[in-house]
Formats: C-alpha cells, structure tokens, sequence
C-alpha cells in the first residue's frame, strides 16, 4: 500500500490526498502494535484497489508508434507492412466482458484480430486484419480516441470524445468510411477469413504530433446471428477490445483507452 501511494503521488499529488496518508499511518500503528487482525480490516482491498485504479488512469498502457518514411501498402495483407510497424495480436485475452453477452468463444477464427500501426510525420496508418468466420449486419468496428479525457481519474462517467463507426463489408466487397474532420480514409475488404480494415487519419486534424499522446481504443463486436440475446439492440454474442485494460465502462467512459505516442 504505501509504494502504491508513492507511485500515485508521483504521477499526481493530487490523486493520493492526505486521507490515503493518514490511513496508512493508522495501519503501520496497528502492524507496529502486533493487531494482525484489526490492520486486515483496517487496509482490507478497498483504499488499495482505488489507488490502482488512479494508477491505471494516469499511467495508462501506452503504445509507441513508430516513424516510418514511406506509407505502407494499403492494398493487400499486413505481412508487407514496415517491419518496425506496431503488431498486435489480439486472441481470447482481448474478449471483453459484459453481463449480457454470452461470450461464446470458439476459438481464433470465430473472433480474433491483427493490428497495426505506424506514421510518417503526416499521417496515423492503421490496419486491422478481423477473423471472423461468419459476418452478419450487427457485427461492428468502431474507432475511439480521447484526447484529453481518458487521464482524468475524478469524474463519474466521461465519454469518449471521438466515436468512429467503421462501414463493414457485408454486402459488398469492398466500402469506405470516410471522417473529414478528423482527416480520415478507410477502405474495408473481404477476405477469406473476415475482413482487413485500412486507416490513414490526418495528424493536423487530429491534433497529433510526435512526442504528443492521445487515448485509443478498437472494439470489435461479433454476433454470428446468436438467438435468444438480450433485447437491446446492443446485444451481441461477444466483443473484443483492443488494447484491453478494463477500468469503467469500456462502451461508454474513455478511461478504457490506451495511449498512443508517435515516435
């Protein structure tokens, strides 16, 4: 407890007060006195786990994207992306929960992900290759980013400032999306095992800039036509979120982003 608290303080003072202080000195009184039991119920799992959850807030998962001095090929497979471009792979360990999806997991090419990333001082490149062996019309990728909420650890609730649905292509071979005011292009294709989504965002537009950060995050829903779901029209079979660090409400509060950082 007390090195989680230095680490807090460390990243915001403000985010470990002095009533977190004045607990751990009841504590160290209690331990010091040999009340095993009562310094158990003093510290217990509550104080601890909001101070890692402040931790989390402030220092969120970041992911470093790297400079490259060509644009990748946005035709094709992510197999002939730069070498040095951001890899994810995201299987089982990305599926997010949620108490009425039945995340009935079957494995890789029911629902899993590649993604990747890089930038050429210009633009954000993103590319996310979806397994996913059957598309219907409520399956869904959406693009989240928030530049300045997903830091802040006091508010309730705060949504996502940027909410990007991607078009899908269920009906046809191929479709774009396109996001002037964030200087977006995305195409979206078929492929024999899903889909391969690619992005090029327009740094300006999103006020980006190497050594500058910005919170993000992919969801990727599927619902391979599941009977008997939840009535609202949100309900799916199962979700994946990429990066995947739970905090709040991943659908809805932007403390659910990683970072991203341009190199």
């Amino acid at each position: 407890y007390s090195d989680l608290l230095d680490r807090v303080r460390a990243l915001n003072p403000d985010a470990a007060p002095r009533a977190y202080e004045r607990h751990l000195e009841r504590a160290e009184a209690l331990r010091d006195a040999s009340r095993w039991r009562e310094l158990d119920e003093r510290l217990g799992k509550a104080l601890t786990n909001e101070l890692k959850l402040r931790r989390r807030i402030l220092q969120p998962p970041r992911t470093w994207v790297p400079h490259v001095d060509n644009p990748p090929p946005l035709e094709g497979g992510l197999d002939a992306w730069p070498g040095e471009a951001v890899d994810i792979e995201a299987g089982e360990e990305y599926l997010a929960t949620h108490m009425f999806f039945p995340t009935s997991w079957e494995g890789l090419s029911d629902l899993s992900a590649r993604l990747r990333l890089a930038h050429d001082g210009a633009h954000l490149y993103m590319g996310i290759h979806v397994r996913d062996d059957r598309l219907t019309g409520n399956d869904g990728l959406t693009l989240f980013f928030s530049p300045e909420r997903y830091r802040q650890w006091e508010p309730q609730n705060l949504p996502y400032e940027v909410r990007i649905p991607v078009n899908l292509p269920l009906e046809n071979d191929e479709v774009t999306t396109e996001s002037r005011s964030h200087g977006l292009n995305a195409t979206a294709r078929r492929t024999p095992d899903g889909y391969i989504v690619t992005a090029v965002f327009g740094l300006e537009e999103m006020g980006l800039e190497p050594g500058r950060t910005i919170g993000w995050s992919v969801h990727i829903s599927d619902d391979d036509g599941t009977p008997d779901l939840a009535s609202g029209a949100w309900a799916r079979k199962q979700a994946m979120v990429i990066p995947h660090s739970p905090t709040f409400t991943y659908w809805s509060d932007a403390r659910t982003c990683g970072e991203l950082m341009l190199e």
